[in-house]
């Protein structure tokens, strides 16, 4: 390939002016005298909006300025023209907390609850605090989840289900020694969750469900994730 002289750039300018000669001229932020070619029409849009926006700013400023004076005149000036609006989404998104913010008063002054006693997980304090760090969440053992069966009235009583251990403490007279549920306590039984088979299948192997006691299982699930904290998993 050849490579270009002085005198290719020389004449590739020339031809570029003579192509641009026709067109209709504007100053640049320059101040230069530059064709109003496609090339440039995104730096005149540019321009033009800085200029729009300057003027628009020019204005507002005089208008603070006059109604600064008035003001300190003692005259009535009215609304500040000025001022922002609020948008129809911050309108909307207002609406929407202050309806919220009276429905929680009205649950708490009716039920004593801002959340009108729902047991759903997702709003009790007591699923939130299972999320905080605290040192008491950990990984049980087989034998260490055992000793939670609610023998030992100083422990609290945890059981779980596809690994996950819950706290159902609050059921001890269920799930403690006695209970009718009892047989849950301290281990990983999902699979007699879902048969109902309390003396063969108190064991956590669901290998061979099908898609009903997949139902089943996942009900149970559910039903715990809702109801008690997690407080750990089973190894």
């Amino acid at each position: 390939m050849n490579e270009l002289t002085e005198a290719d750039y020389v004449q590739a300018r020339k031809d570029a002016a003579e192509e641009t000669k026709d067109l209709p001229r504007r100053r640049d932020a320059l101040g230069r005298m530059v064709p109003e070619k496609k090339a440039n029409k995104p730096y005149f849009v540019y321009q033009d909006y800085k200029r729009k926006q300057a003027e628009l700013e020019a204005a507002k400023a005089e208008r603070q300025k006059i109604r600064a004076e008035k003001i300190a005149r003692g005259e009535e000036v009215g609304p500040d023209p000025d001022e922002e609006k609020p948008s129809a989404a911050g309108t909307i998104i207002k609406i929407f907390v202050i309806g919220l913010l009276m429905t929680l008063y009205a649950g708490y002054f009716v039920m004593g609850d801002p959340f009108w006693g729902s047991e759903n997980k997702w709003l009790t304090a007591k699923h939130w605090a299972s999320f905080i760090p605290d040192g008491t969440q950990k990984m049980y053992s087989e034998s260490q989840l055992a000793t939670y069966d609610g023998t030992d009235p100083e422990k609290p009583v945890f059981l779980a289900i596809d690994g996950i251990v819950y706290d159902v403490s609050e059921g001890r007279r269920t799930y403690g020694p006695g209970g009718s549920y009892h047989q849950f306590a301290g281990r990983d039984a999902a699979r007699a969750f879902v048969t109902g088979c309390f003396k063969e299948h108190l064991t956590h192997d669901i290998r061979g469900f099908g898609e009903n006691e997949m139902k089943v299982r996942r009900w149970f699930l559910h039903r715990f994730w809702t109801l008690h904290a997690c407080c750990g998993g089973a190894a």
